[in-house]
């Protein structure tokens, strides 16, 4: 096993702001689905990624 892969540390995110952001989008633009309100997030300044 290589020595970078036994000290890696993965990088832990609190995605719960994001969580709320995407929430409060839903509830004003009920009708937007999942890729208009990934542009909303990003216009906002999210970073949004699929995975």
């Amino acid at each position: 096993m290589s020595r970078s892969s036994l000290h890696y540390q993965t990088k832990v995110r609190d995605d719960e702001a994001l969580r709320l952001a995407v929430i409060r989008l839903a509830k004003r633009y009920g009708r937007y689905g999942y890729r208009k309100i990934t542009k909303l997030l990003r216009v906002e300044g999210w970073r949004v990624n699929h995975k």
